[in-house]
């Protein structure tokens, strides 16, 4: 049986095989841009310590091949704001915030409609969520009944 050779370019390309190409360092990152902290194992340089990963922060800084975010870190029973350096491989745009757009863009889309005449005028503030209905629970079984009473047990006649 023969050995099997590996060429250079295959152990290359094996090695290679998590670095991220152009297009991944093309992404526009700006300041006050709200990015989650995700470390990428392909990349050991500008690693962020373990605290930090799944934080999400905000852009504070930018540099060739790193970023400044600012991070809110429980230190004891208070909050720090912490500022730290992260290479751009291990932060992602965060989503936070598109819930809030989202209604944001819906309200004036309403508000724009009701102007027009095309709907009635109603509140656009969130709403407390109503609380849920009651309901009966049956203890019946199939054929016999459930006992939910505690049992009592006289501590004074020392059982």
């Amino acid at each position: 049986m023969e050995a099997v050779v590996s060429t250079q370019s295959t152990w290359k390309q094996w090695y290679q095989r998590r670095v991220h190409g152009k297009q991944w360092y093309k992404r526009r990152v700006h300041g006050g841009q709200y990015v989650d902290i995700k470390t990428d194992a392909a990349q050991q340089k500008g690693m962020p310590h373990k605290g930090y990963y799944g934080k999400t922060g905000v852009v504070w800084n930018i540099t060739r091949r790193a970023v400044g975010v600012i991070i809110n870190k429980q230190v004891g029973g208070r909050i720090k704001r912490k500022k730290i350096h992260v290479r751009l491989e291990h932060v992602r745009p965060s989503n936070c915030k598109a819930d809030l757009k989202a209604r944001v863009r819906a309200n004036e889309d309403y508000k724009a409609a009701v102007k027009k005449g095309d709907a009635v005028r109603k509140t656009l503030k969130r709403q407390p969520g109503a609380p849920r209905p009651g309901s009966i629970i049956s203890t019946k079984m199939a054929g016999g009944v459930i006992d939910l009473a505690i049992p009592q047990v006289d501590v004074s006649a020392g059982l």
